[in-house]
């Protein structure tokens, strides 16, 4: 079972959603952020609503500027080509 780690927090009272770049696959490392020094991605002016349920969490990260890993799985970060 992994650690209780944080990927994603949601602020709607300041319009923030904070991603926290995360290595999930498996491979030395795994559950350490993925980029140093930086350990946190904040998108700000996401006008959202509390997420309530994991439908409206996905809805509120699949609204992420394109570029960026949208998907928890994958452990956020910026998209390597």
């Amino acid at each position: 079972m992994p650690p209780n780690i944080r990927l994603a927090r949601f602020d709607a009272d300041n319009a923030r959603i904070s991603t926290y770049p995360t290595v999930t696959i498996p491979v030395p490392g795994v559950f350490e952020p993925k980029y140093s020094p930086v350990n946190e991605i904040i998108f700000e002016d996401r006008w959202i609503n509390l997420p309530q349920n994991a439908e409206q969490i996905e809805e509120n990260l699949y609204g992420l500027p394109e570029g960026f890993v949208r998907d928890p799985r994958r452990g956020f970060g910026v998209i390597e080509f």
